[in-house]
């Protein structure tokens, strides 16, 4: 799990660990992410972590990238904790960068990466993800902020 909090446009503090997910990973998952069961067999579980965590995120907008994807598998976990659900708001940069570069031909993190030249040193782990859609927020704000517009929607 991975979170960064910005101010500013500016990165002031990470979040990062690896966690326990209780289950096998899958061959392909960890192939993607490079993280195998013997890196998180002495993992904190979910429950070990989640008032940290939460206590990070604290009430600060939650921007993710294919948001919806990340934030149902933290609705699972917290209503296995027997936990609300976040009431923060949220951006999706997915959504944000498809109404405002239909043209461009993919829409996936790697890709917006390889487009606006965005550098990190982890990909598809779960920091570097989350500094490269740091890095596609400052991108998309900058775009509102010269194009004139007063609301992202």
């Amino acid at each position: 799990m991975a979170a960064v909090k910005l101010l500013n446009g500016e990165i002031t503090a990470t979040y990062s660990k690896l966690v326990n997910p209780c289950c096998p990973i899958s061959p392909g998952a960890s192939a993607v992410n490079n993280i195998t069961d013997d890196m998180v067999r002495n993992a904190p579980k979910f429950h070990e972590i989640y008032e940290e965590f939460i206590a990070f995120i604290g009430n600060g907008v939650i921007v993710g990238h294919h948001l919806p994807f990340d934030m149902s598998f933290l609705k699972v976990k917290l209503n296995q904790l027997g936990k609300p659900e976040l009431e923060n708001d949220t951006l999706d940069t997915l959504r944000l960068a498809r109404k405002m570069w239909p043209h461009f031909p993919s829409f996936k993190l790697p890709a917006l990466r390889r487009q606006f030249c965005i550098e990190i040193k982890d990909e598809h782990r779960a920091l570097g993800d989350v500094v490269a859609t740091a890095s596609l927020l400052r991108i998309i704000l900058e775009y509102h902020k010269k194009n004139g517009k007063k609301e992202i929607c």
